[in-house]
């Protein structure tokens, strides 16, 4: 036992004696250092953290890209899928097009072996003209599609609308939106070099490049001469201000602005029109030089102005027309003068390059009215006090001779002339009738109906005032008698020939007589037989009483025998054609189609056409006989195709039937011609019929006859219409243009006779007529109406009612008109003085001319411009014309205008203009007229600061702007929002429009002044404060240490690196950092002391001295923390091992102190 225990004690000595060994290699390395174990393990944690805040910082970073896991997927054959991150590398890539011809390259970091595609897209952004516009999308290798998720790619788009843009060296811009619909967002960094646009793309949808839509305008521009005066730039909608009048010099008056073509511009006040182009209009004052006549009502320089003229320079002043009235019937106005206080009138007075001012010179006088009782209108004259009267020119009277003048309107005194008149009176003219001519004009009455047609015509002659004369011998035309239903019907004699008288004669009428005949025979009678003869009928023998005498032989028979139901009876020419027996129904018995022309005569007649003069006889042949000797007539049909119709056929019965054809055969038939060609010949044998053997007989084919119809105008032969007899004609007529010397006249109509007497032809139902004949038109003269406007005097409506005057002919002059409180100053028409010998040639408004009793003044009024109101210091009698004043030089704008235009008859503008030496009518009352100010025509616009202030704490800045639609330069001030960067201006506030800088140019117009607004546009910054931390029992915290930083902005610059030191404790922020910018921070002088470093960024910590903070979007914190740590010293050895060795020698003391202790208990 004592042996084993001994074994067992040996054996452990000698394992604690190995493993003294062992450790004392292991534990000597780690008594080395205690930081060095200390570090070892700081650094296996970091390595633990950093890849857990790897995962957290992808998916906290808004990647496009999911963060994806192994994740098991039950699937039927049980296997796992595992996504794996596509590997990115620099590349260049060309796009594929999907139409369009344009160059899409993208340059950056992409899928190895990625591929891309660009599609044209219809897109539309306000105010942009669209010049490309691609839906461009990369694929990695795999199809899948790629978004970039922290590095930009570039993008460069060539394409030839693009490049001609650039040539033109328009501004371009480019838009990224979603979808076509989405609302576009402006690329701020766009190059433009070498004809291609580039930028940075940041994901992938529609990029769409533009120029902006240009800015229309229209420029007025107002020259005065060669000056100019005033420029106004116009966009569409906006309203164009009428600029102030330009200064005039002398007896100028401004006529208004004209365009380079001579076109006066009355375009103020309207709005401009949507334009297709920008485009300048030169629009050059121009003025009228007018001098003016002032007609006083007396020969005081203070009277009133009673009437105006205006005249050029040098032009002769006609004082005749002149209204006036003395207002003393013993007074007559002799003439004019310059002179007020002048006894006779200036002779040839003229415009010397002023105005004119003249007075009446007034002389006691007597008038002589002259009524000319129908003749030529001759004006009053007076006849001064101790003068003699003078005979007047001789009124003229159509038809009259002018006998002289008359005391009395019955002509029984005749008035002496070249003597003194002492009393004022009326003087008549006297007339006696001259011979004239009158027209006397034929009728005859149509065959066929129951008008007239002209006949002829003659002339007469007989005094004026008389009857006509007319007596026409009943036989004058044969055939024909004087109507007795439309007798003569005299006329009074017109002294201007314009009387006619008709005479109408009727047609005789006639008998065509069908007559049975036979040869008259005689039988002695003798005493037996007494006085009776035998008389053949056709029943038998009768005898008729003959009367005592006769000797001893009586008439037994034979002679002409009528039959009544055959007789004709018609008109002289009256077609009877359908009236022959052969074609008549209704009759007692059947008669032949032939009959002899004389009693006992071989030629024979079938037919007839018109009844002729005298009428005629037919005898009857009875025909009997085994054969029908038939003549047919064929007449031509209206159809196109020649045809040929039978009218009717002759027949009478023979035992012969070699019967010939004779000219009787070839009767007329009205309306056709025969046609020889067809029709059998004469003497031509009569032909077996072709379907009847004991038919003989001919065929006569008649042509229907074409006639014309002649329209005329006077003697000009208008146009020639043929027409097939029986044709339809109502559609031949038609309105002729006017003749010359006519225009105003009106067509009355087509008319069967030159001098245009009767109806006018009326086409309706109408055919054509077997013969020529001449229409010819007839023009009327427009009537017009003569109308009186008395203006304001006393009305009668008998003596003044409206006239109506055929053209040319003259009005008749009414009586005076009155009107309380003016005296009457004659009519005049459009302003000017009328005469009643004047011919009227159009619609007349006469209006009375008044001289007022009356007096009124202008008052000119300022018009909330600076001045004292102005009163005209000469007064004018209502209808008088005033010559408008100038602007008092005194007198300046209201505020917001710059400048005098017009006077107007209203203070709000809206009514008349009238410019400086205008004429103005004075109305019934007095005037004010109102200054016209030329408005400034000006806009504003407003700078909005947009939550911005500018050094003044001001958050807008209103500006002016003197020409809108002028190039205006952006000229904002300084301005500053705290946490955020300007980045520049836009026209709307939410900033999705063109991006604007200080000194670009724009366009301010005047449509909506509170719109035009600049807003500014702001981009959030980030701040990174750095924090130092120094820990550790042999941290130095008042140690400095080195930090180095760089920023890159997201436009991809980037900024110098910056050096600053921090102790313990301390912070150094970096400030205003675009959003999206990205920073990158590193420690330099923490190794070289002994000290570990740890980043820690919110709640994760890593081992390291750099921090790299990509795309920030928010504030944050970076701790840098450096720590260091030294184990107490002993003052023997730095290694451990001796320490070691003695604990196991106090185990081993131990160990034997239990094992002698057990052995001595075992003892």
């Amino acid at each position: 036992m004592r042996r084993k225990v001994k074994k067992s004690l040996t054996l452990f000595m000698a394992l604690v004696m190995l493993v003294s060994l062992i450790c004392s290699r292991g534990l000597s390395a780690f008594a080395e250092d205690v930081s060095t174990t200390e570090q070892t393990m700081y650094e296996t944690e970091e390595t633990t953290t950093e890849a857990s805040d790897s995962l957290e910082e992808t998916w906290n970073g808004q990647t496009d890209s999911a963060v994806e896991t192994d994740e098991f997927i039950p699937q039927e054959t049980e296997t796992f899928d595992t996504a794996v991150e596509p590997e990115l590398s620099e590349q260049t890539i060309t796009a594929a097009m999907y139409g369009g011809e344009a160059v899409i390259t993208l340059s950056g970091k992409m899928p190895e072996g990625a591929t891309a595609e660009a599609c044209p897209v219809q897109v539309s952004i306000e105010g942009q003209n669209v010049l490309a516009a691609y839906d461009i999308t990369i694929y990695d290798v795999g199809g899948n599609v790629f978004q970039p998720e922290a590095d930009a790619i570039r993008v460069e788009i060539a394409d030839a609308a693009v490049a001609e843009a650039l040539d033109g060296e328009e501004d371009i811009s480019v838009y990224h939106m979603e979808d076509a619909e989405a609302l576009p967002q402006q690329i701020q960094e766009v190059n433009t070099e070498n004809q291609v646009v580039a930028f940075d793309a940041e994901s992938f949808s529609i990029y769409v490049v533009t120029t902006p839509e240009p800015h229309l305008t229209c420029t007025y521009e107002f020259y005065d001469g060669n000056n100019l005066v005033n420029t106004q730039i116009l966009s569409a909608g906006e309203i164009l201000n009428e600029p102030k009048t330009p200064a005039s010099g002398e007896n100028q008056i401004f006529d208004g602005w004209y365009t380079e073509n001579g076109d006066k511009f009355t375009g103020f006040g309207t709005a401009q029109p949507q334009m297709t182009e920008s485009q300048t209009i030169k629009l050059c004052a121009r003025y009228k030089v007018a001098y003016y006549v002032f007609y006083k009502a007396g020969a005081d320089v203070n009277s009133k102005i009673l009437y105006t003229q205006t005249y050029s320079n040098g032009a002769a002043i006609v004082t005749e027309d002149v209204p006036f009235n003395t207002g003393d019937v013993n007074k007559a106005l002799i003439g004019w003068s310059k002179d007020p206080a002048a006894e006779s009138p200036d002779e040839e007075m003229s415009i010397q390059g002023s105005d004119v001012t003249l007075y009446p010179v007034v002389k006691n006088a007597h008038w002589i009215t002259f009524d000319s009782q129908g003749g030529s209108v001759v004006e009053p004259v007076y006849v001064l006090a101790g003068s003699k009267t003078a005979r007047p020119v001789e009124p003229t009277r159509t038809g009259y001779r002018f006998d002289g003048w008359y005391t009395d309107a019955e002509c029984t005194t005749e008035y002496s002339f070249n003597e003194t008149l002492d009393t004022n009176i009326t003087l008549y003219a006297k007339w006696s009738p001259v011979s004239v001519n009158y027209t006397v004009i034929y009728w005859q009455q149509n065959p066929d109906d129951d008008g007239y047609s002209l006949a002829g015509h003659e002339t007469q002659n007989g005094m004026t005032g008389t009857k006509t004369s007319v007596n026409s011998a009943d036989d004058k035309y044969e055939g024909f008698h004087l109507s007795t239903t439309k007798s003569i019907e005299q006329q009074d004699i017109a002294g201007d020939g314009s009387t006619v008288v008709h005479v109408y004669y009727d047609r005789d009428i006639y008998e065509v007589q069908f007559i049975k005949y036979q040869e008259e025979y005689y039988e002695y009678v003798g005493n037996n037989k007494g006085d009776y003869k035998q008389k053949l009928s056709w029943g038998g023998v009768t005898y008729e009483y003959v009367g005592p005498g006769n000797g001893n032989y009586v008439k037994l028979g034979g002679g002409e025998e009528i039959i009544d139901e055959l007789t004709i009876t018609a008109r002289y020419g009256q077609d009877i054609s359908s009236l022959w027996p052969s074609r008549r129904t209704g009759l007692s018995q059947t008669y032949p189609s032939n009959w002899r022309v004389s009693p006992n005569g071989n030629t024979y007649q079938s037919g007839i056409s018109a009844m002729p003069l005298g009428g005629t006889k037919f005898y009857y042949a009875a025909t009997s006989g085994k054969y029908t000797i038939r003549t047919e007539y064929w007449l031509e049909s209206l159809n196109e195709n020649g045809s040929y119709s039978l009218d009717h056929a002759d027949e009478f019965k023979s035992d012969k039937n070699n019967w010939t054809t004779t000219e009787n055969d070839y009767y007329d038939i009205k309306g056709f011609s025969v046609n020889t060609n067809k029709s059998a010949k004469l003497g031509t044998s009569a032909e077996k019929h072709k379907f009847s053997n004991n038919v003989y007989g001919w065929q006569f084919y008649y042509d229907r006859n074409s006639y014309k119809i002649q329209f005329f105008d006077a003697d000009t032969n208008l146009a020639e219409k043929d027409y097939l007899y029986q044709a339809d004609i109502s559609h031949a007529g038609f309105t002729p243009e006017t003749p010359n010397g006519k225009e105003d006249y009106i067509f009355g109509g087509w008319y069967g006779n030159e001098l245009l007497q009767g109806e006018p032809y009326n086409f309706d139902g109408k055919t054509m007529p077997a013969g020529d004949f001449p229409l010819y038109a007839k023009w009327i003269a427009p009537s017009y109406t003569v109308h009186f406007d008395l203006n304001g005097g006393e009305n009668n409506e008998e003596a003044y009612a409206d006239q109506t005057v055929e053209k040319a002919g003259k009005a008749d002059k009414p009586e005076n008109p009155t009107r309380v409180g003016y005296d009457f100053a004659g009519w005049t028409r459009n302003g000017e003085p009328f005469n009643f010998d004047t011919q009227i040639t159009e619609n007349t408004t006469l209006v009375a001319q008044w001289i007022s009793k009356n007096e009124y003044t202008i008052t000119y009024d300022s018009n909330n411009g600076m001045g004292q109101t102005k009163k005209d210091s000469v007064s004018y009698i209502d209808g008088a014309e005033a010559k408008i004043l100038n602007l008092p030089e005194e007198w300046t704008a209201p505020t917001e205008h710059e400048g005098f235009i017009c006077w107007n008859t209203a203070a709000d503008g809206n009514g008349t203009d009238y410019y400086p030496g205008d004429v103005y009518t004075m109305p019934a009352e007095n005037v004010t007229l109102y200054a016209k100010w030329a408005e400034v025509r000006s806009t504003t616009l407003t700078y909005n600061f947009n939550g911005g202030a500018d050094a003044d704490n001001k958050t807008s800045m209103l500006v002016n702007i003197d020409v809108p639609n002028s190039e205006y330069t952006i000229a904002g001030p300084v301005v500053s929002k705290a946490g955020y960067e300007f980045i520049g201006w836009t026209t709307d506030q939410a900033g999705t429009g063109t991006l604007l800088k200080n000194d670009d140019k724009i366009q301010v117009d005047t449509l909506n002044p509170d719109n035009n607004v600049l807003y500014a546009q702001w981009r959030k910054t980030v701040t990174v404060t750095v924090e130092k931390l120094v820990e550790g029992n042999m941290g130095d915290t008042n140690e400095s240490f080195d930090f180095t930083y760089t920023v890159t902005k997201p436009d991809g610059t980037t900024k110098d690196p910056v050096q600053f030191a921090l102790k313990n404790g301390e912070q150094y922020p970096i400030t205003d950092l675009p959003q999206g910018s990205s920073v990158s921070v590193t420690e330099t002088s923490q190794a070289a002391d002994g000290y570990s470093t740890t980043v820690t960024v919110g709640d994760t910590t890593t081992n390291s001295n750099e921090y790299s903070g990509q795309n920030l979007t928010d504030d944050v914190t970076v701790t840098f923390t450096n720590i260091k740590n030294v184990t107490a010293p002993t003052g023997i050895v730095r290694n451990v091992f001796p320490f070691i060795v003695m604990v196991v020698i106090a185990i081993e003391a131990i160990i034997c102190f239990v094992v002698w202790h057990l052995k001595k208990r075992i003892r």
